[in-house]
């Protein structure tokens, strides 16, 4: 096990991706991802096989904190500091690399799926970002959503996004 308690802390999200069950945003490990045995969500040994558990820091050398995870093609991560990826399918235990794409910094408020755009709300809790892969460029890259909209979130602080969808155009909902 994974040894979690008042001491080392619990984290504070997860995803599931791949076939691994993955947390991070621990209180006292801030910066350190775990993922699961692949196809074994309770189960997160570290070995020397690439559907072994894993156990790594996103090291942006700032001290961030893990905010938010969430799956896609890529493994994405919210920090504090910044906007990584995981890449690799499958994702290998032996083999985990960790990109940053952005250096806006995540506020702890889960991020949202519309289309091919995974939205999430930026540390000032005012903006939201659009981030996008570009295949020209192989990156993922960031917009900011509400730049032309800066009327409505003058005095706004978000806490939370929910995306609606139904058969027209998705609507995100914002408290």
């Amino acid at each position: 096990g994974l040894g979690w308690s008042e001491a080392v802390g619990f984290p504070s999200c997860g995803s599931s991706h791949q076939g691994r069950v993955i947390f991070a945003g621990f209180e006292h490990q801030k910066r350190v991802v775990v993922g699961s045995v692949l196809d074994d969500p309770r189960d997160f040994s570290i070995g020397g096989a690439s559907s072994d558990g894993f156990h790594f820091l996103v090291n942006d050398l700032r001290g961030s904190r893990v905010r938010w995870l969430s799956s896609g093609v890529d493994l994405l991560i919210g920090t504090t500091t910044g906007e990584f990826s995981i890449g690799g399918s499958p994702l290998s235990a032996l083999s985990v690399g960790v990109d940053r794409h952005s250096a806006y910094g995540s506020a702890s408020i889960r991020p949202v799926i519309i289309g091919n755009h995974l939205l999430f709300v930026q540390k000032d809790r005012k903006t939201i970002r659009a981030l996008k892969f570009n295949f020209a460029t192989q990156r993922y890259q960031s917009t900011n959503a509400t730049q032309n909209h800066a009327h409505l979130f003058k005095d706004v602080v978000i806490e939370e996004m929910v995306v609606w969808e139904g058969e027209e155009d998705p609507v995100l909902l914002l408290r």
